[in-house]
């Protein structure tokens, strides 16, 4: 039997009006409720107790701006298009907590409809069709909320959008989970790697050498749009990967530092890789060992050798020439035993998260099409 999708206008839903968010200045912040800014909203999907920014709220805004758990946010103008429209969920907080000029507060009805699945529906590929459709465009693009209450919107009973919501939300709640374990487990090396290498006392007794007493560095190499193909290899630019090859350059496990633009960023990689010129990679250890490399390159002085002008660039001669203190080869050994196998979790975690969220989006048009139902989406849960 097929699902009973109608089609109706999203404001039919509401169960109070749209309403843009406060404005206030910078030289007023500081003080008051938590406010959602447009940084939080694209940095979250789903935002619940973040660190934010405070505002002092009158008694008769916060009847107005407060959120409610469930409020979808959308954002209001972006400077870039794909920005305009997104759509984040407030799961609630500890405080009170309001919410920016720049963003569209929608609160449905809990009785008629459930926001998860609407806020499952717009991060969808045809939820973000439908907000293309009312993007204006002149210096930034933006979206009115008058225009986004007339969308129409697939509606199905409410009992089955709960029942769609949950099973994408089972993807979700994984997904937070390895974005927890991951910063916990970098939270841990990191403060290891302090302990061992720079608060220890005997930390002062070390030599003194260069950097390129423990490792080499080496500049990344070219590729053009060409070569850039549908391959599994990815190919680390300053920022991060940036798209994937057929060929691998550098054997796992590899350092990837950003030389032009996201100066001194450190990439650490498990897995084959491609570094593009705009990096210095590690192509000989030495003393070093991988992460025990990765950490330390993160405590490195990059600023003061840059060598570009509008465009920040590191010069290798100048970072090889960086002090460094000589640990003991055991300590390094030791702290690669720990912090490797770490490091290699991390990035499994990532990836894991990676096939989730493909499999949650592919699940998700196929759930609001009627083309999957509910049971048989519960079988792909049973087996993550």
């Amino acid at each position: 039997m097929s699902l009973d999708i109608s089609y109706r206008p999203f404001g039919t839903l509401f169960l109070i009006p749209l309403r843009n968010g406060l404005n206030r200045p910078t030289s007023v912040r500081g003080k008051g409720i938590k406010m959602v800014n447009m940084g939080e909203l694209f940095a979250n999907n789903r935002i619940g107790d973040l660190p934010m920014e405070k505002v002092q709220v009158s008694d008769d805004e916060a009847k107005k701006y407060l959120l409610e758990p469930g409020d979808l946010l959308f954002a209001r103008q972006s400077l870039v298009r794909e920005g305009a429209g997104k759509c984040s969920i407030f799961l609630g907080a500890s405080e009170a907590t309001t919410y920016e000029g720049h963003i569209i507060r929608t609160r449905i009805d809990k009785k008629i409809a459930s926001p998860e699945f609407y806020y499952y529906y717009f991060n969808s590929s045809d939820g973000r069709e439908n907000i293309e459709s009312i993007i204006e465009q002149v210096s930034a693009a933006g979206i009115r909320g008058s225009d986004l209450a007339r969308l129409e919107v697939p509606y199905l009973y409410i009992a089955e959008q709960k029942k769609i919501a949950s099973i994408l939300g089972a993807f979700d709640d994984k997904i937070e989970l390895n974005r927890r374990v991951n910063k916990s487990i970098s939270s841990l090396t990191q403060a290891v790697f302090l302990k061992w290498f720079v608060e220890d006392k005997q930390v002062e007794s070390w030599a003194i050498g260069r950097l390129d007493s423990l490792l080499v560095l080496q500049r990344g190499f070219d590729i053009t749009k060409k070569d850039q193909v549908a391959g599994t290899v990815p190919v680390v630019s300053s920022s991060g990967i940036s798209s994937y090859h057929d060929v691998a350059k550098v054997k796992a496990p590899g350092i990837v530092i950003g030389r032009k633009g996201s100066l001194g960023t450190v990439h650490y990689l498990d897995v084959d890789f491609w570094p593009h010129d705009t990096t210095l990679w590690v192509k000989e250890y030495k003393l070093a060992k991988p992460a025990y490399a990765y950490y330390l390159i993160q405590t490195l002085d990059f600023e003061a050798f840059d060598t570009g002008s509008v465009v920040p660039t590191l010069n290798r001669n100048h970072v090889h020439s960086l002090p460094v203190s000589i640990a003991p080869p055991e300590l390094i050994e030791k702290f690669e035993n720990f912090a490797g196998p770490l490091l290699n979790k991390i990035h499994a975690n990532d990836r894991e998260s990676l096939t989730l969220m493909k499999l949650r989006d592919a699940l998700s048009l196929k759930l609001m099409s009627g083309e999957l139902r509910v049971k048989q989406a519960n079988k792909v849960i049973e087996n993550m």
